[in-house]
Protein backbone atom coordinates (compact mmCIF):
# COMPACT_ATOMS: atom_id res chain seq x y z
CA UNK A 1 0.00 0.00 0.00
CA UNK A 2 1.20 3.20 -1.32
CA UNK A 3 1.86 6.30 1.78
CA UNK A 4 -0.81 8.27 -0.32
CA UNK A 5 -3.27 4.95 0.48
CA UNK A 6 -2.55 4.25 3.67
CA UNK A 7 -3.32 7.73 4.38
CA UNK A 8 -6.73 7.72 2.95
CA UNK A 9 -7.61 4.69 4.37
CA UNK A 10 -6.23 6.59 8.05
CA UNK A 11 -8.06 9.66 7.00
CA UNK A 12 -11.85 7.69 6.37
CA UNK A 13 -11.78 5.33 9.37
CA UNK A 14 -10.83 8.50 11.38
CA UNK A 15 -14.34 10.48 9.84
CA UNK A 16 -16.26 7.19 10.21
CA UNK A 17 -15.49 6.91 13.81
CA UNK A 18 -15.98 10.51 14.25
CA UNK A 19 -19.32 10.23 12.71
CA UNK A 20 -20.52 7.27 14.52
CA UNK A 21 -19.54 9.24 17.62
CA UNK A 22 -22.05 11.74 16.86
CA UNK A 23 -18.93 14.71 16.34
CA UNK A 24 -20.61 15.94 13.16
CA UNK A 25 -18.36 19.05 12.83
CA UNK A 26 -15.30 16.69 13.03
CA UNK A 27 -16.62 14.07 10.81
CA UNK A 28 -17.64 16.74 8.02
CA UNK A 29 -13.98 17.82 8.55
CA UNK A 30 -12.62 14.89 8.45
CA UNK A 31 -14.70 13.66 5.13
CA UNK A 32 -13.44 16.47 3.44
CA UNK A 33 -10.04 15.82 4.12
CA UNK A 34 -10.28 12.42 2.55
CA UNK A 35 -11.54 14.45 -0.11
CA UNK A 36 -8.96 16.75 -0.95
CA UNK A 37 -6.82 13.44 -0.92
CA UNK A 38 -9.29 11.43 -3.41
CA UNK A 39 -11.89 13.89 -4.58
CA UNK A 40 -13.80 11.00 -6.08
CA UNK A 41 -12.91 8.71 -2.67
CA UNK A 42 -16.97 7.41 -2.91
CA UNK A 43 -17.43 6.15 0.69
CA UNK A 44 -16.62 9.67 1.58
CA UNK A 45 -18.91 11.62 -0.94
CA UNK A 46 -21.78 8.99 0.22
CA UNK A 47 -21.15 9.37 3.69
CA UNK A 48 -20.54 13.25 3.07
CA UNK A 49 -24.17 13.44 1.38
CA UNK A 50 -26.02 11.61 3.89
CA UNK A 51 -24.69 13.81 6.51
CA UNK A 52 -26.13 16.96 4.38
CA UNK A 53 -29.31 14.76 4.02
CA UNK A 54 -29.55 14.81 7.96
CA UNK A 55 -28.43 18.52 8.70
CA UNK A 56 -31.60 19.53 5.93
CA UNK A 57 -29.38 20.32 2.75
CA UNK A 58 -30.91 17.20 0.67
CA UNK A 59 -29.90 19.10 -2.46
CA UNK A 60 -26.59 18.92 -1.54
CA UNK A 61 -27.16 14.98 -0.66
CA UNK A 62 -28.01 14.43 -3.91
CA UNK A 63 -25.24 15.86 -5.65
CA UNK A 64 -22.64 14.48 -3.37
CA UNK A 65 -24.36 10.81 -3.67
CA UNK A 66 -24.70 11.15 -7.37
CA UNK A 67 -20.82 11.54 -7.84
CA UNK A 68 -20.54 8.83 -5.32
CA UNK A 69 -22.90 6.10 -7.66
CA UNK A 70 -21.02 7.75 -10.61
CA UNK A 71 -17.59 6.39 -9.26
CA UNK A 72 -18.88 3.09 -8.01
CA UNK A 73 -22.52 2.14 -9.56
CA UNK A 74 -22.19 -1.41 -8.02
CA UNK A 75 -22.15 -0.48 -4.44
CA UNK A 76 -26.17 -0.80 -3.55
CA UNK A 77 -25.82 1.25 -0.18
CA UNK A 78 -25.60 4.47 -2.17
CA UNK A 79 -27.95 3.91 -4.14
CA UNK A 80 -30.53 3.20 -0.80
CA UNK A 81 -29.27 6.42 0.59
CA UNK A 82 -29.96 7.86 -2.93
CA UNK A 83 -33.49 6.27 -2.73
CA UNK A 84 -33.96 7.58 1.01
CA UNK A 85 -33.37 11.10 0.20
CA UNK A 86 -35.65 10.99 -2.78
CA UNK A 87 -38.35 9.83 -1.06
CA UNK A 88 -37.97 12.42 1.31
CA UNK A 89 -38.51 14.89 -1.18
CA UNK A 90 -41.07 13.42 -2.34
CA UNK A 91 -39.50 12.02 -5.87
CA UNK A 92 -41.23 9.07 -5.53
CA UNK A 93 -40.29 7.41 -9.27
CA UNK A 94 -36.91 8.39 -8.58
CA UNK A 95 -36.72 6.81 -5.12
CA UNK A 96 -38.64 3.92 -6.43
CA UNK A 97 -35.86 3.53 -8.99
CA UNK A 98 -32.72 3.93 -6.90
CA UNK A 99 -34.36 1.07 -4.70
CA UNK A 100 -35.13 -1.38 -7.20
CA UNK A 101 -31.28 -0.49 -8.86
CA UNK A 102 -29.96 -1.87 -4.53
CA UNK A 103 -32.14 -4.65 -4.91
CA UNK A 104 -30.87 -5.62 -8.45
CA UNK A 105 -27.03 -5.44 -6.70
CA UNK A 106 -28.23 -7.13 -3.89
CA UNK A 107 -31.68 -9.12 -4.38
CA UNK A 108 -30.55 -11.39 -1.06
CA UNK A 109 -31.27 -8.17 1.05
CA UNK A 110 -34.48 -7.94 2.64
CA UNK A 111 -34.54 -4.42 3.28
CA UNK A 112 -34.34 -3.51 -0.45
CA UNK A 113 -37.70 -5.08 -1.64
CA UNK A 114 -39.04 -3.49 1.18
CA UNK A 115 -38.04 0.11 0.39
CA UNK A 116 -39.20 -0.65 -2.75
CA UNK A 117 -42.79 -1.41 -1.52
CA UNK A 118 -42.52 1.31 0.93
CA UNK A 119 -42.36 3.65 -2.19
CA UNK A 120 -44.94 1.78 -3.83
CA UNK A 121 -47.07 2.16 -0.98
CA UNK A 122 -46.59 5.92 -0.51
CA UNK A 123 -47.97 6.00 -4.33
CA UNK A 124 -50.45 4.31 -3.65
CA UNK A 125 -50.16 1.13 -5.75
CA UNK A 126 -51.41 -1.45 -2.73
CA UNK A 127 -51.19 -4.54 -4.72
CA UNK A 128 -47.49 -3.61 -6.28
CA UNK A 129 -47.05 -3.01 -2.49
CA UNK A 130 -47.89 -6.14 -1.32
CA UNK A 131 -45.68 -8.63 -3.57
CA UNK A 132 -42.61 -6.54 -2.88
CA UNK A 133 -43.14 -6.90 0.95
CA UNK A 134 -43.85 -10.20 0.47
CA UNK A 135 -40.77 -10.54 -0.95
CA UNK A 136 -39.00 -9.48 1.76
CA UNK A 137 -40.83 -11.97 4.47
CA UNK A 138 -39.75 -14.56 2.31
CA UNK A 139 -36.10 -13.86 2.52
CA UNK A 140 -36.57 -13.00 5.98
CA UNK A 141 -39.73 -14.72 7.70
CA UNK A 142 -39.24 -12.56 10.98
CA UNK A 143 -39.18 -9.06 8.90
CA UNK A 144 -41.48 -7.92 11.94
CA UNK A 145 -41.72 -4.61 10.37
CA UNK A 146 -42.40 -6.09 6.65
CA UNK A 147 -44.91 -8.03 8.39
CA UNK A 148 -46.67 -5.31 9.89
CA UNK A 149 -46.24 -2.97 6.86
CA UNK A 150 -48.18 -5.97 4.84
CA UNK A 151 -51.18 -5.23 6.79
CA UNK A 152 -50.94 -1.89 6.25
CA UNK A 153 -51.42 -2.89 2.23
CA UNK A 154 -53.61 -5.22 2.95
CA UNK A 155 -55.79 -2.95 4.95
CA UNK A 156 -55.87 -0.08 1.86
CA UNK A 157 -56.97 -2.82 -0.28
CA UNK A 158 -59.93 -3.60 2.30
CA UNK A 159 -58.77 -7.03 3.49
CA UNK A 160 -59.34 -6.82 6.81
CA UNK A 161 -59.01 -10.31 8.04
CA UNK A 162 -55.88 -11.23 6.30
CA UNK A 163 -54.53 -7.22 7.97
CA UNK A 164 -55.34 -8.81 11.19
CA UNK A 165 -53.65 -12.14 10.39
CA UNK A 166 -50.16 -10.12 9.71
CA UNK A 167 -50.78 -7.96 12.55
CA UNK A 168 -51.29 -10.83 15.24
CA UNK A 169 -47.92 -12.51 13.95
CA UNK A 170 -46.31 -9.10 14.21
CA UNK A 171 -47.76 -8.83 17.99
CA UNK A 172 -46.73 -13.11 18.75
CA UNK A 173 -43.70 -12.87 17.27
CA UNK A 174 -42.30 -9.48 17.64
CA UNK A 175 -43.69 -8.46 21.41
CA UNK A 176 -46.56 -5.58 22.08
CA UNK A 177 -46.38 -2.22 19.98
CA UNK A 178 -48.27 0.57 20.13
CA UNK A 179 -48.59 1.33 16.55
CA UNK A 180 -49.22 -1.95 15.65
CA UNK A 181 -51.50 -2.59 18.53
CA UNK A 182 -53.59 0.62 17.10
CA UNK A 183 -53.46 -0.77 13.45
CA UNK A 184 -55.17 -4.22 14.64
CA UNK A 185 -57.89 -1.85 16.90
CA UNK A 186 -58.50 -0.43 13.28
CA UNK A 187 -59.01 -3.62 11.42
CA UNK A 188 -60.94 -5.27 14.05
CA UNK A 189 -63.21 -1.49 14.33
CA UNK A 190 -63.57 -2.42 10.26
CA UNK A 191 -65.27 -5.57 11.41
CA UNK A 192 -67.44 -3.98 14.22
CA UNK A 193 -65.88 -6.26 16.54
CA UNK A 194 -65.35 -2.69 18.31
CA UNK A 195 -65.02 -4.51 22.28
CA UNK A 196 -62.16 -6.08 20.93
CA UNK A 197 -60.74 -3.29 19.27
CA UNK A 198 -61.45 -1.03 22.20
CA UNK A 199 -58.87 -3.65 23.77
CA UNK A 200 -56.24 -2.75 21.20
CA UNK A 201 -56.65 0.76 21.77
CA UNK A 202 -56.28 0.46 25.72
CA UNK A 203 -53.52 -1.70 25.29
CA UNK A 204 -51.46 0.40 22.49
CA UNK A 205 -52.37 3.95 24.85
CA UNK A 206 -50.92 1.64 27.86
CA UNK A 207 -48.24 1.51 26.35
CA UNK A 208 -48.22 5.15 24.61
CA UNK A 209 -50.20 7.19 26.54
CA UNK A 210 -49.67 10.07 24.25
CA UNK A 211 -51.02 8.54 21.31
CA UNK A 212 -53.31 11.07 20.57
CA UNK A 213 -54.55 8.42 17.08
CA UNK A 214 -55.29 5.42 19.54
CA UNK A 215 -57.59 7.62 21.93
CA UNK A 216 -59.41 8.90 19.19
CA UNK A 217 -60.67 5.53 17.57
CA UNK A 218 -61.12 4.12 20.78
CA UNK A 219 -63.48 6.85 20.62
CA UNK A 220 -65.02 6.06 17.54
CA UNK A 221 -64.94 2.76 18.70
CA UNK A 222 -67.16 3.64 20.97
CA UNK A 223 -69.60 5.51 19.44
CA UNK A 224 -69.80 2.36 17.12
CA UNK A 225 -71.59 0.04 19.93
CA UNK A 226 -73.51 3.86 20.64
CA UNK A 227 -71.71 4.03 23.81
CA UNK A 228 -71.22 7.58 23.35
CA UNK A 229 -70.89 8.73 26.90
CA UNK A 230 -67.87 6.91 27.09
CA UNK A 231 -66.71 8.16 24.00
CA UNK A 232 -66.61 11.98 24.18
CA UNK A 233 -63.13 12.69 26.17
CA UNK A 234 -61.32 10.67 24.32
CA UNK A 235 -62.95 12.08 20.65
CA UNK A 236 -61.35 15.13 22.40
CA UNK A 237 -57.61 13.85 21.76
CA UNK A 238 -58.13 14.84 18.01
CA UNK A 239 -56.88 18.27 18.72
CA UNK A 240 -53.34 16.58 19.21
CA UNK A 241 -53.05 14.55 16.13
CA UNK A 242 -50.24 16.27 14.23
CA UNK A 243 -52.01 15.43 10.90
CA UNK A 244 -55.52 16.55 12.10
CA UNK A 245 -57.48 18.19 9.07
CA UNK A 246 -58.63 20.84 11.40
CA UNK A 247 -56.16 22.79 13.53
CA UNK A 248 -56.95 23.81 16.87
CA UNK A 249 -58.05 27.62 17.24
CA UNK A 250 -56.89 29.96 19.55
CA UNK A 251 -59.17 33.15 20.51
CA UNK A 252 -59.04 35.85 23.41
CA UNK A 253 -62.12 34.36 24.50
CA UNK A 254 -62.83 31.56 26.60
CA UNK A 255 -63.98 27.65 25.65
CA UNK A 256 -67.18 27.02 26.37
CA UNK A 257 -67.55 24.64 29.41
CA UNK A 258 -71.09 23.22 28.56
CA UNK A 259 -72.77 24.71 31.08
CA UNK A 260 -75.90 27.73 30.80
CA UNK A 261 -74.98 30.49 28.63
CA UNK A 262 -77.78 33.00 30.06
CA UNK A 263 -77.51 34.96 27.06
CA UNK A 264 -73.83 35.46 26.19
CA UNK A 265 -72.88 35.36 22.63
CA UNK A 266 -71.50 31.51 21.46
CA UNK A 267 -69.15 31.31 18.95
CA UNK A 268 -69.95 27.75 17.14
CA UNK A 269 -67.11 26.59 14.65
CA UNK A 270 -66.78 24.34 11.97
CA UNK A 271 -64.14 21.60 11.62
CA UNK A 272 -63.32 18.84 9.50
CA UNK A 273 -65.80 17.94 6.08
CA UNK A 274 -69.09 19.47 4.89
CA UNK A 275 -70.47 16.38 6.37
CA UNK A 276 -69.33 17.20 10.02
CA UNK A 277 -71.18 20.46 9.90
CA UNK A 278 -74.38 19.16 7.67
CA UNK A 279 -74.45 16.57 10.86
CA UNK A 280 -73.48 18.65 13.82
CA UNK A 281 -75.30 22.07 12.70
CA UNK A 282 -78.33 20.40 14.55
CA UNK A 283 -76.89 21.04 18.10
CA UNK A 284 -76.97 24.97 17.53
CA UNK A 285 -80.69 24.81 18.05
CA UNK A 286 -79.61 22.98 21.53
CA UNK A 287 -77.02 25.71 22.20
CA UNK A 288 -80.00 28.35 21.73
CA UNK A 289 -82.36 26.67 24.31
CA UNK A 290 -79.58 26.88 26.94
CA UNK A 291 -79.46 30.58 26.52
CA UNK A 292 -76.60 31.10 24.28
CA UNK A 293 -77.20 33.93 20.89
CA UNK A 294 -74.87 31.60 18.43
CA UNK A 295 -73.11 32.72 15.71
CA UNK A 296 -72.51 29.69 13.24
CA UNK A 297 -68.71 29.59 11.69
CA UNK A 298 -69.32 27.58 8.39
CA UNK A 299 -67.31 26.61 4.94
CA UNK A 300 -68.26 29.16 2.52
CA UNK A 301 -69.75 26.58 0.29
CA UNK A 302 -72.73 25.89 3.41
CA UNK A 303 -73.01 29.82 4.15
CA UNK A 304 -76.07 30.04 2.28
CA UNK A 305 -77.24 26.97 3.56
CA UNK A 306 -76.86 27.52 6.46
CA UNK A 307 -78.50 30.69 7.07
CA UNK A 308 -81.59 28.10 6.75
CA UNK A 309 -81.12 26.99 10.40
CA UNK A 310 -83.12 28.40 12.87
CA UNK A 311 -81.97 30.20 16.21
CA UNK A 312 -79.16 31.43 15.40
CA UNK A 313 -78.17 34.61 15.43
CA UNK A 314 -75.97 34.95 12.50
CA UNK A 315 -73.79 32.56 9.82
CA UNK A 316 -70.65 33.43 9.10
CA UNK A 317 -68.05 31.87 6.09
CA UNK A 318 -64.54 30.15 7.57
CA UNK A 319 -62.10 33.50 6.59
CA UNK A 320 -64.86 36.10 7.09
CA UNK A 321 -64.12 38.90 9.88
CA UNK A 322 -66.13 37.30 13.06
CA UNK A 323 -68.66 39.43 15.08
CA UNK A 324 -68.44 39.59 18.40
CA UNK A 325 -68.97 36.82 20.47
CA UNK A 326 -67.81 35.72 24.36
CA UNK A 327 -67.16 32.09 24.35
CA UNK A 328 -66.63 29.71 21.89
CA UNK A 329 -66.52 25.73 20.90
CA UNK A 330 -65.52 23.59 18.04
CA UNK A 331 -68.76 22.35 16.32
CA UNK A 332 -67.85 18.55 17.23
CA UNK A 333 -67.17 19.21 20.92
CA UNK A 334 -70.28 20.59 21.55
CA UNK A 335 -72.75 17.29 22.32
CA UNK A 336 -69.56 15.75 24.25
CA UNK A 337 -69.96 19.06 25.96
CA UNK A 338 -73.44 18.28 26.77
CA UNK A 339 -72.99 14.76 27.74
CA UNK A 340 -74.88 13.85 24.95
CA UNK A 341 -75.68 9.90 24.49
CA UNK A 342 -77.47 8.01 21.71
CA UNK A 343 -81.25 8.57 22.98
CA UNK A 344 -80.21 12.45 23.44
CA UNK A 345 -79.39 12.97 19.65
CA UNK A 346 -81.86 15.71 18.41
CA UNK A 347 -83.37 13.99 15.80
CA UNK A 348 -85.81 16.55 14.64
CA UNK A 349 -85.96 17.01 10.57
CA UNK A 350 -85.81 18.90 8.67
CA UNK A 351 -83.57 21.28 10.35
CA UNK A 352 -81.78 22.77 6.98
CA UNK A 353 -84.15 23.83 4.48
CA UNK A 354 -84.14 24.72 0.30
CA UNK A 355 -84.45 28.22 -0.65
CA UNK A 356 -87.92 28.52 -2.27
CA UNK A 357 -86.85 30.80 -4.99
CA UNK A 358 -84.81 27.97 -5.82
CA UNK A 359 -86.68 25.07 -4.75
CA UNK A 360 -89.73 26.47 -6.88
CA UNK A 361 -87.20 26.87 -10.15
CA UNK A 362 -85.88 23.12 -10.50
CA UNK A 363 -89.29 22.03 -9.34
CA UNK A 364 -90.69 23.29 -12.66
CA UNK A 365 -87.64 22.27 -14.29
CA UNK A 366 -87.80 18.97 -13.66
CA UNK A 367 -92.11 18.75 -14.21
CA UNK A 368 -91.42 17.48 -17.53
CA UNK A 369 -89.43 14.21 -15.71
CA UNK A 370 -92.50 11.83 -15.66
CA UNK A 371 -90.61 8.83 -13.82
CA UNK A 372 -89.23 8.48 -10.29
CA UNK A 373 -86.88 11.24 -9.86
CA UNK A 374 -83.75 10.11 -7.79
CA UNK A 375 -80.75 11.88 -7.20
CA UNK A 376 -77.29 10.05 -6.94
CA UNK A 377 -73.85 10.28 -5.56
CA UNK A 378 -71.37 7.09 -5.75
CA UNK A 379 -67.87 9.10 -4.66
CA UNK A 380 -66.68 11.37 -2.47
CA UNK A 381 -64.73 14.15 -2.83
CA UNK A 382 -61.15 13.98 -4.96
CA UNK A 383 -59.12 13.89 -1.31
CA UNK A 384 -61.54 11.02 -0.16
CA UNK A 385 -61.94 8.69 -2.67
CA UNK A 386 -60.83 5.21 -2.58
CA UNK A 387 -61.48 5.04 1.02
CA UNK A 388 -63.84 2.04 1.36
CA UNK A 389 -66.67 3.64 2.67
CA UNK A 390 -66.70 6.69 0.32
CA UNK A 391 -66.80 4.71 -3.23
CA UNK A 392 -69.58 2.49 -5.54
CA UNK A 393 -68.48 1.87 -8.93
CA UNK A 394 -71.25 3.65 -10.97
CA UNK A 395 -71.41 1.02 -13.02
CA UNK A 396 -73.39 -0.67 -9.72
CA UNK A 397 -76.28 1.32 -10.88
CA UNK A 398 -76.96 -0.41 -13.66
CA UNK A 399 -80.12 -2.06 -12.01
CA UNK A 400 -81.32 1.75 -11.78
CA UNK A 401 -80.35 2.46 -15.60
CA UNK A 402 -82.16 -0.07 -16.97
CA UNK A 403 -85.58 0.55 -14.69
CA UNK A 404 -87.95 2.90 -17.51
CA UNK A 405 -89.73 4.02 -14.46
CA UNK A 406 -86.83 5.49 -12.90
CA UNK A 407 -85.19 8.95 -13.81
CA UNK A 408 -81.52 9.73 -12.64
CA UNK A 409 -79.68 13.01 -11.66
CA UNK A 410 -75.96 13.20 -10.96
CA UNK A 411 -75.62 14.91 -7.69
CA UNK A 412 -71.90 14.74 -7.62
CA UNK A 413 -69.87 18.29 -8.14
CA UNK A 414 -67.14 16.53 -9.00
CA UNK A 415 -67.66 13.80 -12.08
CA UNK A 416 -64.69 11.38 -12.02
CA UNK A 417 -62.99 11.14 -15.10
CA UNK A 418 -63.17 7.66 -15.04
CA UNK A 419 -66.81 7.95 -15.15
CA UNK A 420 -66.95 10.09 -17.68
CA UNK A 421 -69.51 10.56 -19.95
CA UNK A 422 -72.13 9.44 -17.89
CA UNK A 423 -74.38 6.47 -19.25
CA UNK A 424 -77.40 7.77 -21.39
CA UNK A 425 -80.02 8.50 -18.93
CA UNK A 426 -78.03 9.96 -16.15
CA UNK A 427 -78.43 13.95 -16.06
CA UNK A 428 -75.47 15.76 -15.23
CA UNK A 429 -76.20 19.01 -13.12
CA UNK A 430 -72.45 19.58 -11.75
CA UNK A 431 -72.33 23.01 -13.82
CA UNK A 432 -75.73 24.20 -11.24
CA UNK A 433 -74.04 22.74 -8.17
CA UNK A 434 -72.43 26.24 -7.06
CA UNK A 435 -72.84 26.06 -3.31
CA UNK A 436 -74.85 23.59 -1.01
CA UNK A 437 -78.06 25.68 -1.30
CA UNK A 438 -78.15 24.98 -5.13
CA UNK A 439 -77.58 21.05 -3.95
CA UNK A 440 -80.42 21.28 -1.39
CA UNK A 441 -82.72 23.09 -3.74
CA UNK A 442 -82.00 20.41 -6.72
CA UNK A 443 -82.48 17.45 -4.11
CA UNK A 444 -85.88 18.70 -2.37
CA UNK A 445 -87.28 18.98 -6.01
CA UNK A 446 -86.42 14.69 -6.25
CA UNK A 447 -88.71 11.91 -5.53
CA UNK A 448 -85.40 10.07 -3.90
CA UNK A 449 -81.80 10.53 -3.04
CA UNK A 450 -79.27 7.63 -3.38
CA UNK A 451 -75.70 7.93 -1.91
CA UNK A 452 -72.23 6.83 -0.49
CA UNK A 453 -71.59 7.99 2.88
CA UNK A 454 -70.27 11.44 1.99
CA UNK A 455 -71.97 15.17 2.14
CA UNK A 456 -75.05 14.26 0.05
CA UNK A 457 -76.10 12.17 2.04
CA UNK A 458 -75.55 13.85 5.75
CA UNK A 459 -77.55 16.97 3.53
CA UNK A 460 -80.18 14.63 2.29
CA UNK A 461 -80.55 13.65 6.04
CA UNK A 462 -80.82 17.23 7.20
CA UNK A 463 -83.24 18.32 4.84
CA UNK A 464 -85.71 15.22 5.90
CA UNK A 465 -85.74 13.23 2.38
CA UNK A 466 -86.15 9.97 1.45
CA UNK A 467 -82.39 8.58 0.91
CA UNK A 468 -80.96 5.07 0.67
CA UNK A 469 -77.72 4.90 2.27
CA UNK A 470 -74.68 2.84 0.73
CA UNK A 471 -72.37 1.81 2.97
CA UNK A 472 -69.72 -0.32 2.88
CA UNK A 473 -68.43 -3.33 5.52
CA UNK A 474 -65.76 -1.03 7.33
CA UNK A 475 -69.10 1.86 7.87
CA UNK A 476 -68.29 4.78 9.41
CA UNK A 477 -68.83 4.97 13.25
CA UNK A 478 -72.03 7.38 13.01
CA UNK A 479 -73.87 4.67 11.76
CA UNK A 480 -73.60 2.48 14.08
CA UNK A 481 -72.98 -1.59 13.73
CA UNK A 482 -76.03 -3.58 12.47
CA UNK A 483 -78.54 -0.94 11.87
CA UNK A 484 -80.62 -0.39 9.21
CA UNK A 485 -82.21 3.00 10.60
CA UNK A 486 -80.36 5.82 11.40
CA UNK A 487 -80.66 7.75 14.87
CA UNK A 488 -79.56 10.92 13.30
CA UNK A 489 -81.72 10.80 10.36
CA UNK A 490 -84.81 9.43 10.42
CA UNK A 491 -85.85 9.21 6.46
CA UNK A 492 -82.37 7.56 6.11
CA UNK A 493 -82.65 3.73 5.02
CA UNK A 494 -78.76 2.55 5.28
CA UNK A 495 -77.76 -0.29 2.30
CA UNK A 496 -75.28 -2.30 4.30
CA UNK A 497 -72.52 -4.69 2.28
CA UNK A 498 -72.87 -7.99 3.34
CA UNK A 499 -69.21 -8.43 3.01
CA UNK A 500 -66.08 -6.07 1.32
CA UNK A 501 -66.59 -5.46 -2.21
CA UNK A 502 -70.09 -6.84 -2.85
CA UNK A 503 -73.32 -4.65 -3.49
CA UNK A 504 -75.00 -8.02 -4.57
CA UNK A 505 -78.85 -7.31 -4.82
CA UNK A 506 -78.88 -3.80 -3.26
CA UNK A 507 -79.13 -1.97 -6.26
CA UNK A 508 -82.06 -4.54 -7.43
CA UNK A 509 -83.88 -4.25 -4.34
CA UNK A 510 -83.41 -0.63 -4.37
CA UNK A 511 -84.80 -0.44 -7.77
CA UNK A 512 -87.97 -2.47 -7.08
CA UNK A 513 -88.77 -0.62 -3.67
CA UNK A 514 -87.85 3.19 -5.42
CA UNK A 515 -92.07 3.56 -6.11
CA UNK A 516 -93.23 2.87 -2.39
CA UNK A 517 -90.23 4.06 -0.67
CA UNK A 518 -90.42 5.26 2.72
CA UNK A 519 -90.32 8.69 4.51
Amino acid sequence: MTENETALVEALTKAVTLHGEGRVAEAEAAYQAVLDIDPDQPDALNRLGFMAFEQGNSEKAVYLISRSIAVNPENPAYHVNMGIIQKKLQRLPEALECFQNAMALRPEDPSNPCHVAETLRLQEKYPEAEVFYRQAIEIKPDFFSAIHNLGVVLEEQGRTEEAEASYRRVLEGGGEAAPVLYNLGNVLKDQHRADEAIAAYKRAVELQPDFAEARVHMAFARFLKGDYAAGWDDYEWRWKIPAFTSPPRAFDQPAWDGTPLEGRKILLHAEQGFGDTLQFARYARVVSGMGGKVILECQPALKRLMETLSETEEVVANGDALPAFDCHAPLLSVPGLMGATLETIPADVPYLAAEKELADKWAGRFSSFKGIKIGIAWQGTAEKRGTQSRACPLSQFQPLFDNPDIELFSLQKEIPSEDRPLPDGVADLSPELNDFADTAAIMSSLDLIISIDTAIAHLAGALGLPTGLLLSTGGDWRWLMERLDSPWYPTIKIFRQPREGDWGGIFDQISADAANWPG
